[in-house]
């Protein structure tokens, strides 16, 4: 009986690990996801909204719409 007792708890072990490990997985991909999507609205409030990049937007602009 005590041996019974312990390959059950040696399996709940294992499944909770597993399980563990695939909810850690998800949530290491959703909080990257998150820290980029900080990064890019970050980057974009930067690069519009102050003005010392204007010149650079300028610049940015007449070569994307320059056709070559």
């Amino acid at each position: 009986m005590w041996k019974e007792i312990g390959v059950i708890a040696s399996v709940v072990t294992a499944l909770s690990f597993i399980v563990a490990s695939i909810i850690a997985l998800i949530s290491l991909l959703v909080n990257n996801r998150l820290r980029r999507t900080d990064l890019l609205n970050s980057l974009f409030e930067k690069f519009f909204y102050q003005s010392k990049y204007a010149e650079i937007r300028k610049i940015s602009t007449i070569r994307t719409n320059t056709k070559i």
